[in-house]
């Protein structure tokens, strides 16, 4: 959804900046590292790698950040958060949650989008919405979309009789539950 949401919006940005976090029980120290080379890789003119290691100076930078995202239009998507988090949803380095303050804590131009399986707790402005499987009818229209399951609803698949092909295409539908990872 995010991805969706980013590139049918990109036009009405300045800049899109795409970060995935890393994988859920993978190391996470040098996450906030990756988001700023990130953030200066899309962001002309933009330095704070330099910064992450020292609490202090990257306090300093906050007001700066904030008044970035305040005056342009920056669309920062942050996918994959839910390593960055507890289980409670407290941000496992604290430095995730100034970032995520400065992002979030102004009524400016820049939105902030983040995906995680988990509620980030206590950021100011971040409106939270949970995003449930697909329905049924918009798992058909992905499902539509994949070349493999197409040939199978459409009944083309090679060597296979079209009933089998549409009797399997439903299966992986019902058994995908709605959710677009399964189905590709």
């Amino acid at each position: 959804c995010a991805l969706e949401l980013a590139y049918t919006h990109e036009h009405a940005f300045d800049r899109l900046v795409w970060y995935k976090a890393p994988d859920e029980g993978m190391e996470i120290s040098g996450a906030l590292i990756d988001f700023a080379l990130a953030l200066e890789q899309y962001l002309e003119d933009f330095q704070m790698v330099h910064l992450v290691s020292d609490v202090g100076k990257l306090a300093g930078f906050r007001p700066r950040f904030a008044e970035l995202m305040e005056r342009n239009r920056i669309l920062i998507v942050i996918d994959n958060a839910e390593s960055l988090l507890t289980e409670s949803g407290q941000w496992r380095d604290e430095r995730w949650g100034k970032v995520i303050g400065a992002l979030t804590g102004h009524t400016g131009l820049g939105r902030v989008i983040i995906t995680s399986r988990r509620l980030p707790a206590g950021t100011p402005g971040l409106h939270m919405e949970a995003v449930d499987a697909l329905s049924a009818d918009e798992a058909l229209l992905l499902a539509r979309e994949l070349p493999h399951l197409k040939n199978l609803i459409n009944g083309e698949t090679s060597g296979m009789e079209t009933e089998v092909a549409r009797t399997l295409a439903l299966g992986i539908l019902n058994i995908a539950c709605g959710h677009p990872k399964l189905l590709e």
